[in-house]
């Protein structure tokens, strides 16, 4: 249990004994935070703290977990601790930056207001589990999107989508070895059986799918662009599923593999005598997914998920609202 290591670890590194109840204001708290984390009172050095241990219904930006530590304070009249059973290098940084305390117990300990930083002291809190591959992230994809294909075996799915029937093999094996779902063999057949599907495999997975963009420029564009299949893509694409504002220069993804996309979708053509677009290159096919021109919901939410402006991270909670599981 998450909250006995927590007990253990602040015991053998403060040398103080902690006793954790339940805190009696978390039901005063917004329903989205008391969905969000288990909160637990304790005390530490005298002073009262309110525990927020991560339910992991999601991934939220560090940007996200500052903004909603201060909101519990705020409510809570006391400080605030974000816990969570692991965190990645990148993330322990930037919540540092924004000044929030935090506990991974047996490996990090950030307190600011006493004094505490053991974040050098036990290393680099390592990876709980690598990103999927780019074809295997089609796969988890497709699958929420209730895709035919994804039920298939590998050699009809590379035909669909233009992967190898080697990759699209090597995929299946990354997601069983993921723990999100199996090899099903009949024969010499075989096919891929997810074990959860809609909002709870979206859960288990989002922490190992990957952001697609891999490369992002500026060019400028006019006429006709040869019969490359571009979509509207980061905040050209979030304006348009929400009521943020529209960006001055439209925003494009397209496939790395720059040629034309075999899975369907309505593409969006670059505008006669534009000026300048930013063109994002995907590691996967942006058509595989897309909607109405635009790169797919989804997809869309993990390339702008590090974001830290509070704007776009609102809007991300609607687009997610949006997505039919």
């Amino acid at each position: 249990m998450l909250v006995q290591a927590l007990r253990s670890y602040v015991a053998n590194t403060l040398h103080i004994r902690v006793q954790a109840t339940t805190w009696d204001r978390a039901s005063t708290l917004p329903f989205y935070l008391q969905e969000r984390y288990e909160f637990l009172s304790v005390e530490l050095h005298g002073h009262p703290y309110a525990l927020m241990v991560d339910n992991h219904l999601g991934r939220f930006s560090p940007a996200q977990t500052a903004k909603d530590v201060g909101e519990i304070s705020a409510r809570g009249g006391i400080g605030a601790i974000y816990t969570t059973d692991s965190l990645s290098s990148t993330d322990r940084s930037r919540l540092v930056k924004h000044g929030v305390p935090f506990i991974v117990p047996g490996k990090q300990m950030y307190l600011p207001p006493l004094g505490v930083d053991f974040r050098e002291r036990f290393g680099r809190a390592p990876a709980t589990k690598d990103h999927l591959g780019p074809a295997a992230q089609v796969l988890v994809l497709g699958y929420l999107y209730r895709l035919r294909w994804v039920s298939s075996t590998p050699t009809e799915i590379a035909a669909e989508i233009g992967y190898s029937k080697m990759s699209i093999g090597r995929a299946f094996s990354e997601i069983q070895s993921a723990g999100l779902g199996k090899i099903r063999q009949a024969g010499k057949e075989k096919t891929l059986v997810f074990d959860v599907s809609g909002r709870a495999l979206w859960e288990k997975a989002v922490g190992m799918l990957r952001n697609p963009i891999t490369s992002v420029r500026h060019e400028e564009r006019k006429g006709e662009v040869g019969r490359e299949e571009v979509y509207l893509s980061g905040l050209s694409a979030l304006s348009s599923y929400t009521d943020l504002a529209e960006p001055s220069t439209p925003i494009h993804a397209i496939w790395n593999r720059a040629r034309s996309a075999r899975a369907g979708g309505d593409t969006q053509s670059y505008e006669e005598g534009a000026q300048e677009t930013i063109v994002e290159r995907w590691a996967y096919n942006p058509a595989y997914f897309s909607e109405a021109g635009r790169v797919d919901r989804l997809s869309l939410y993990l390339s702008m998920r590090d974001s830290e402006d509070e704007r776009v991270e609102l809007a991300l909670h609607h687009l997610l609202e949006g997505v039919v599981w």
